[in-house]
């Protein structure tokens, strides 16, 4: 990186990078001969929350500051409640569900235990944080939002320093849903690509197409938030009236999520996405047992496989022991679009219906479900 604050949205003055060195010394995070942050991996920790008020000083610098996106002022005001595993943080919950729910998805997770994923899920947490601080010390400012987008997904995305079974891909990177239509590149030589084409053809480090590991993570992330957060009548008689408000809730989290702002990822993925959480929180009510998955508030990491066929408008569910049960959503990709309302009902909103639906790696036409058992 170029040490210029030519290239920065904006500059930060010779006291705001001295208070940020000051505090990673603080933190024992400081490498004195870089002047940057030190190799977090090598110390073979991963401390919980380490960058948390490094973040928080960062987003006082930004906040009001015109020349700085909303991108990158949303990044920052939700980063240090992230890297201190905060779960009453919808942002928190969200990231860290996504990123377990697509490397679960990749069947990366076989075997290890809860504890040891969290450990490298901060691990690779704290390596952002070292990434994106650094870019921001030798730049002497903030720069453009792509440019530290890629500090970000570098970090994250096919990173050696990683054991290979937390080396995420593009759909199942957590910022994907926020950040779809931005572009990025992969280093020094790598062309710009958008995080939305990447999920949907491959490309450098995320060789692979992942759409289908992109719906499933984030459908289950939605589907722990509303059952952490949303009241309503959970029985088979009453899955109409659920799946309207699952649309609802849907919303209503992305807009939490986003502070207000809109989501890049395209309506059809949005459906997609809502389609997912219904199937799964319809396999919870079947099963009369509701928890959420393990980073929610009280969450748990006890799974059961199931999976979930379509044919037509009718979903089947094949639970573990051969039981099955079936569903009529009349979502079969041609109708009118999946709408809710919102607020005081005034306004209606509608996706287009015309959703690529999830398919398990193998290509046998089923998708690769959990029920949450308590």
């Amino acid at each position: 990186m170029s040490g210029s604050a030519t290239s920065v949205e904006m500059p930060f003055n010779d006291q705001q990078l001295y208070e940020i060195r000051q505090m990673l010394i603080d933190e024992g995070l400081y490498n004195p001969t870089t002047r940057g942050v030190i190799n977090t991996v090598a110390t073979g920790q991963a401390v919980v929350g380490e960058f948390t008020s490094i973040y928080n000083y960062i987003y006082s610098i930004i906040e009001n500051s015109a020349q700085v996106s909303e991108h990158t002022k949303f990044w920052f005001s939700q980063a240090g409640a992230i890297n201190v595993d905060y779960v009453q943080a919808p942002a928190d919950d969200y990231i860290r569900g996504v990123t377990q729910y697509g490397l679960e998805y990749r069947k990366l997770l076989d075997g290890i235990s809860q504890s040891d994923i969290n450990f490298q899920l901060q691990r690779t947490s704290n390596l952002i944080g070292e990434g994106v601080i650094n870019q921001i010390l030798s730049e002497k400012g903030m720069p453009p939002f792509g440019k530290m987008l890629t500090s970000d997904i570098g970090a994250a995305i096919g990173n050696q320093n990683l054991p290979s079974a937390f080396q995420q891909d593009a759909g199942g990177w957590g910022g994907s849903f926020y950040f779809w239509d931005e572009s990025f590149n992969y280093g020094s030589g790598q062309p710009n690509v958008t995080v939305g084409n990447t999920i949907m053809n491959g490309g450098a480090k995320s060789p692979q197409p992942s759409y289908d590991e992109f719906v499933y993570a984030n459908g289950m992330a939605l589907d722990d938030f509303i059952l952490s957060h949303a009241n309503f009548d959970l029985s088979s008689s009453n899955f109409g009236g659920v799946l309207a408000t699952v649309s609802k809730d849907a919303y209503d989290y992305w807009t939490s999520l986003t502070a207000g702002s809109s989501a890049e990822a395209p309506a059809v993925a949005k459906l997609a996405i809502i389609e997912a959480a219904a199937e799964d929180l319809w396999g919870q009510i079947q099963s009369g047992n509701y928890s959420t998955g393990p980073h929610t508030p009280g969450g748990t990491s006890n799974t059961a496989a199931a999976t979930a066929s379509y044919s037509g408008n009718i979903i089947q569910i094949t639970y573990a022991n051969g039981s099955t049960a079936t569903q009529n959503l009349g979502l079969n990709g041609s109708g009118s679009g999946l709408q809710w309302q919102l607020g005081n009902a005034s306004t209606s909103i509608s996706f287009s219906t015309n959703a690529q639906r999830p398919r398990r790696p193998d290509g046998d036409g089923n998708f690769r479900q959990h029920v949450w058992f308590g």
